[in-house]
């Protein structure tokens, strides 16, 4: 018990030296943290897997995001990412890697990562959405097709 009122001590005070809110989500200071990077590019691998398009999107930046402790960490990120000129294989690939056909757009996704071992990872929100909530898969194949490129969709 003593532990226990020792440990919440320590996460309050840490907290409120932090500005973070317990139970509440907290801005991401520093964008380019491993776990952040990790979760970012989870949620476009995932992105890849439900766009059912012949080719891939890739990041090409993490413009900032929230993070909440519950129950594991939930992300809500705002990414920059873009189509491009790679077959998507569902993994995740560089931008050096796959280089992207048009600029970049952004997206809002939502990441839970669940504490166990190794870290399991769930996306919450597909991305799907631009910055004002619009659905751009329609969006997205225009723009790729002015590109020159054929984009198909499995069904």
């Amino acid at each position: 018990m003593l532990c226990r009122i020792a440990c919440l001590v320590v996460f309050v005070v840490a907290g409120v030296s932090a500005n973070f809110t317990p139970g509440g989500p907290s801005q991401i200071d520093d964008v380019t943290d491993e776990s952040v990077v990790a979760a970012a590019d989870f949620a476009v691998t995932e992105m890849n897997k439900r766009s059912n398009s012949e080719y891939k999107l890739v990041r090409s930046n993490i413009v900032g995001g929230t993070m909440q402790i519950v129950a594991g960490v939930k992300y809500t990120l705002l990414l920059e990412v873009g189509l491009s000129h790679c077959h998507n294989d569902y993994k995740p690939s560089t931008l050096e890697e796959c280089p992207l056909v048009k600029g970049a757009k952004q997206y809002q996704v939502v990441v839970w990562v669940e504490p166990t071992n190794p870290l399991t990872y769930h996306l919450l929100d597909d991305g799907f959405k631009d910055a004002s909530g619009k659905d751009v898969r329609d969006v997205m194949r225009k723009a790729y097709e002015n590109a020159g490129y054929t984009y198909k969709e499995e069904m």
